[in-house]
């Protein structure tokens, strides 16, 4: 049984060429293949998609947001009827005909828009006025979406300060110890928080009016910066916690590997333009996630393993509990930010939208990845005085009731 097709009226008889069934109606269905005629049969068949996968109420309010109004115009001129409509397909909306009665979930699609009032009993405005139900239900949700990515810019921005006062504090160190790790994740935050945060902020505020060259720019050293922080990450993590692992030192090499693939792949999409947008490519932001969720895992696990073992010296005295409090901390944010970016990627592939903050569900992750950072940074690396006073406080406690016991 072939195939019904349609297409726009002057390509009808070619689609026979192909083993399909022409058809001219504007919207063509069979099966789980969708098909309209030509121009602006695409929009009645995206209307119609809409109302059928999601409910009338939302494609009226598509119609509602691009102001499609097909019966502005004179009955437009059509060519001959010599194909016959097949009685299979889909019922749609389609105020212009009149010949055929279209669903009534369809047919109010176009009134609505308008302001005029259907024909069933139905209560509508009258006016040239849209339904206040769907303005409402569009100004809740542009409330909503301005909320979140309010809550995303304050969360990015608070793990931006926050990660260049440790950077800086760590890297300070680093230069009076001359101890490796210091250097490494002092680099790492760095890099994250203060290049690869700030040029995204940049990449925002210029827009698509900058240069290509600029975005470009831009896009390049954000990318670079998170390869720096990946490997910063990993080299903290061996030497911190066992610098003579073998299955560490070989991790290490594995994500440097890697991560530099990434990176020099991702470059050779921007130097042939195949990114414009200042959007990472898709493929490179899933590496990079995946990279990251690795380090991230490797990570929580040491940190919370060697939290575990500092809490049995503890016992005994021969631990700080502040510092066993630290690397609970880090370890609890590590694991936290692996579950965020795993979320993240998820929701990034769902909606196929490489762009951060493009929808609640990624502003949200988003927004708890940034304060997750910068809590775990600041409680691990510049904890408050009064905050370590409470936790050797309650330690103390601990130890006295198990003595007591």
């Amino acid at each position: 049984m072939s195939l019904r097709a349609g297409c726009h009226w002057l390509g009808l008889e070619a689609l026979r060429e192909f083993g399909a069934e022409p058809c001219s109606d504007r919207i063509v269905v069979d099966g789980k293949i969708w098909m309209a005629g030509g121009v602006t049969s695409g929009i009645d068949m995206a209307l119609t998609f809409a109302a059928e996968i999601v409910g009338p109420d939302f494609a009226q309010l598509l119609q509602l947001a691009t102001q499609y109004d097909p019966n502005l115009h004179s009955e437009p001129a059509r060519p001959r009827a010599h194909l016959t409509t097949s009685s299979n397909s889909r019922a749609r909306w389609n105020p212009r005909s009149s010949d055929r009665k279209p669903r009534r979930c369809h047919s109010r699609l176009s009134t609505t828009a308008r302001g005029e009032r259907p024909q069933d009993s139905t209560p509508q405005v009258r006016s040239n006025r849209a339904n206040p139900t769907l303005a409402q239900s569009a100004k809740s949700a542009d409330g909503t979406t301005r909320a979140m990515q309010n809550l995303m810019t304050s969360s990015v921005i608070m793990s931006t300060v926050v990660g260049t006062v440790v950077a800086l504090k760590l890297l300070f160190m680093a230069s009076r110890t001359r101890r490796f790790p210091e250097l490494a994740i002092g680099i790492a935050l760095f890099c994250y928080a203060t290049v690869a945060q700030t040029s995204l902020f940049a990449t925002h505020a210029v827009g698509l009016e900058a240069s290509f060259a600029l975005r470009m720019i831009l896009l390049g050293l954000r990318l670079a910066a998170y390869y720096i922080t990946l490997v910063g990450l990993a080299i903290f993590t061996w030497r911190v916690f066992d610098a003579s692992s073998v299955w560490r030192m070989t991790l290490v090499f594995l994500v440097s590997t890697t991560g530099l693939v990434s990176m020099g792949t991702s470059y050779w999409a921007i130097w042939h333009q195949i990114s414009i947008d200042g959007a990472l490519p898709l493929y490179a932001r899933f590496g990079l996630s995946v990279q990251f969720m690795i380090v991230f895992a490797w990570m929580a696990v040491d940190s919370l393993a060697y939290q575990r073992r500092m809490q049995k010296r503890q016992l005994l005295g021969l631990a700080d509990p502040a510092i066993t409090n630290r690397f609970g901390v880090w370890g609890i944010s590590a694991a936290a930010s692996s579950l965020l970016v795993a979320a993240l990627t998820v929701v990034m592939f769902r909606s196929h939208n490489a762009a951060l903050g493009a929808d609640n569900a990624s502003s949200a992750i988003v927004s708890a990845a940034g304060i997750v950072n910068a809590l775990g940074w600041w409680l691990t690396f510049i904890p408050p005085a009064a905050y370590t006073t409470w936790i050797r406080k309650q330690a103390g406690l601990e130890s006295a009731e198990s003595g007591d016991g």
